[in-house]
């Protein structure tokens, strides 16, 4: 809520790269780089580490067909940011709650947003839906500590 209020409460792609290079927010120096290259089939972004330590930083790798959608590049960015700040700490269930946080949705509707943009990669074969019945970060119940 605290980068929604800083940096919102439109995230665009200029207003993301404020966020993304502001160190209050983001923990580890991080760039925005287009290259579809070293990601996998259907996957729209990875936060690739520059070194083998996060201090060296990232690049948040984004499918090279989002650098044209203004609107959804933002969206996919900010799910990786939790894995950039929290390492392998963080789950898809925190990465889901901190971007509906951050552009003021609903989980359910942040999720259904970023299975769109999956869904509309060139090559990526459309599901109709990406989770189990019942399988959502509501429901779903909480990290097991071990």
């Amino acid at each position: 809520m605290e980068a929604r209020a800083k940096h919102g409460p439109r995230l665009g792609p200029e207003a993301m790269h404020r966020l993304i290079a502001d160190p209050t927010v983001v923990r580890f120096p991080t760039t925005v780089v287009f290259d579809d290259e070293p990601l996998r089939p259907g996957e729209f972004g990875w936060a690739r580490p520059r070194g083998d330590t996060p201090h060296k930083g990232f690049d948040l790798v984004l499918h090279t067909s989002l650098e044209s959608r203004p609107d959804e590049w933002p969206l996919a960015a900010a799910y990786h940011l939790v894995t950039i700040n929290y390492l392998d700490v963080a789950t898809s269930t925190e990465a889901e709650i901190f971007g509906a946080t951050l552009f003021d949705l609903e989980i359910d509707e942040y999720y259904g947003r970023l299975c769109a943009i999956a869904d509309g990669l060139p090559g990526a074969v459309p599901s109709a839906e990406h989770r189990l019945p019942g399988d959502s970060p509501s429901s779903a119940p909480p990290p097991h500590p071990g």
